[in-house]
């Protein structure tokens, strides 16, 4: 409850009933009205000139809290501030009340372009002119000119309608129930006629949908055609269907063939769309004509897809067996484009293994989009979650399914996504521009141009033993290191062999000869596909193994001295 007085409570509420029970049932006899708008309607006479209240209150489409009375209403604007309910309308006048039965005082009264409405599950206007969601009703008035003919009318609606032409009823159907059509015919001269329409609410869904048209007077062929109802939008394949019967017929429907045409009747110029099937049982049509034309329904399904957005006319043709001849109806329709394309699929890269990739142009394929209207191309764009083809990294394109980053644009070495959005001919997209992760099919790569460096551990100069441990590491900045390759070389002359290739070890042992000196060199890959260029021609370091110094045991034989003799030992081998 809004507090008008600004006070710290909510202010002053007053409950005011206007009448003494709920008769006829769904009528609402009580609203609440409460702070700056109670204490205006409590200022002397007001509550004369207003009248008894018609709503409670409710915040309108400018944003500001209201009061609805019999005669006008009155708006919170940093005061109170009464208007009264418009007494001219350029075209229809609508009347809502808060009640099934249109008893006592409207709650709304304003100008309408047209009483067809489809609120759905909401309240007319989304409550914004204090209307309720259900148990409402509404009266139509307009003065129209035609032109002289028969004209037929047909309303579609949830739940019940009455429809008058200058007082006289046409159709009536005060009943709760969705999905109801009715018609009604009447003769009018060429002139002013004033049409007024009822209508109310029970529960659920609610809308209204009322059309005419005018036709050839009544003959012994009697159809109608029940959907599409007239003027109404329609998208995709759409049921055309109703019944027709010949009353002139001694036994059976009197019809045996229904055919469809659009933008045209058969023979000029109109799109024939093919045969109907008829026989459907319509047992609401023997109530009022008789068993005989129980089986009397038509279905067709049509396909809007194959005609362009815009209004449309269809005619359905109906074969007499009585008269051996063809009649027809025809009913507007307007064919609409509501349904985005599917989207796109299975994005990924196109020649290049991810989620890395050396090259900063790289191409990208998916699996095409599908729409039933056709698919005009894709919105590609990187780095931004919302492809729109609006600014820098995105891009409009046709109808295909891969795309490369264009020379002009190449990607810096750091990680980058890339999303594609789908639109199709009538410039429906899918996903809508809600720059939201995920929303929109996308890949994430890692674009990686430089190469890893690495190196072998150095090795000393000299060795004694033919088995001696080497490693190497390596270091990428990018996408990591992912394998090595080591070469080895036999003197400063020789040939470099490969020794390990692709390896993802780091050390091991290597087993030479004596007397050999041995030159390493290493070099790595990335994960981006990057490979190390070899090092200068030397390597990255070498040894030389040494032969090994061997002992043998010294022998010492007895000497023989003579006088004045030392003796002389063998010299001992050399080690």
């Amino acid at each position: 409850i809004q507090d008008f007085t600004g006070s710290s409570t909510f202010g002053d509420v007053v409950i005011v009933q206007d009448e003494t029970n709920d008769d006829p049932v769904g009528t609402i006899p009580a609203y609440v009205v409460h702070g700056g708008i109670l204490g205006k309607y409590f200022e002397p006479g007001n509550s004369i000139n207003y009248g008894p209240p018609t709503s409670d209150e409710f915040t309108n489409q400018q944003g500001l809290p209201q009061s609805n009375f019999a005669h006008g209403y009155v708006t919170w604007e940093g005061g109170a501030v009464w208007h009264t309910w418009p007494t001219s309308f350029s075209q229809w006048k609508a009347e809502y009340y808060n009640n099934m039965n249109l008893v006592g005082y409207p709650t709304m009264v304003r100008n309408e372009s047209s009483p067809n409405h489809d609120w759905q599950w909401s309240a007319p206007d989304d409550g914004k002119i204090g209307v309720f969601a259900d148990e409402f009703s509404v009266r139509w008035t307009r003065t129209l000119n035609f032109a002289e003919g028969y004209y037929h009318f047909s309303t579609f609606s949830d739940d019940g309608v009455r429809v008058w032409v200058d007082g006289t009823r046409i159709i009536n159907s005060w009943v709760s129930g969705g999905g109801q059509t009715h018609t009604g015919d009447i003769q009018l001269s060429s002139g002013n006629h004033t049409i007024k329409i009822e209508y109310f609410e029970d529960g659920g869904l609610a809308y209204f949908d009322i059309s005419w048209e005018q036709t050839d007077p009544p003959s012994q062929v009697t159809m109608a055609i029940d959907s599409p109802a007239g003027g109404a939008d329609v998208e995709g394949v759409v049921t055309v269907g109703g019944w027709a019967i010949d009353r002139a017929s001694s036994s059976g429907t009197g019809v045996s063939q229904v055919h469809v045409y659009r933008d045209g009747t058969a023979g000029g110029g109109g799109v024939g769309l093919g045969v109907a099937s008829y026989g459907g049982d319509r047992s609401d049509v023997a109530a009022v004509y008789g068993s005989q034309f129980r089986y009397s329904g038509y279905n067709f399904s049509w396909n809007s897809n194959t005609a362009s957005l815009g209004n449309h006319t269809l005619y359905v043709y109906v074969y007499s067996t009585v008269s051996s001849s063809w009649s027809h109806y025809q009913r507007q329709v307007h064919v609409v484009d509501t349904t985005p394309p599917s989207q796109a699929s299975s994005l990924r890269p196109n020649g290049w293994t991810g989620p890395y990739t050396s090259d900063n142009t790289p191409a990208f394929a998916w699996d095409s989009a599908s729409d039933a209207r056709g698919i005009a191309g894709y919105y590609i764009a990187l780095d931004d979650w919302t492809p729109d083809g609006g600014y820098g990294n995105d891009w409009a394109i046709d109808n295909v399914t891969s795309w490369a980053v264009p020379d002009s644009a190449p990607l810096a070495d750091v990680s980058h996504f890339v999303a594609i959005t789908s639109r199709d001919n009538t410039g429906l997209v899918n996903p809508t521009n809600t720059n939201t992760q995920g929303d929109a099919p996308y890949y994430e790569f890692i674009v990686d141009t430089v190469a890893p460096a690495s190196t072998v551990a150095t090795l000393p100069g000299t060795t004694t033993d033919p088995t001696f441990a080497l490693t190497w590491s390596g270091s990428d900045g990018g996408s990591g290191v992912t394998a090595y390759d080591v070469q080895v070389r036999d003197g400063s002359d020789g040939t470099w062999q490969y020794w390990l290739v692709g390896t993802t070890k780091t050390s091991t042992t290597f087993t030479g000869q004596a007397g050999h000196t041995y030159y390493f060199r290493c070099r790595a890959y990335d994960l981006a596909g990057n490979v190390e260029g070899w090092p200068n021609d030397d390597g990255d370091t070498y040894t030389c193994v040494k032969g090994s110094q061997i002992f043998l045991p010294v022998i010492l034989r007895r000497a023989t001295f003579m006088p004045e003799q030392t003796p002389t030992p063998e010299p001992p081998f050399d080690r």
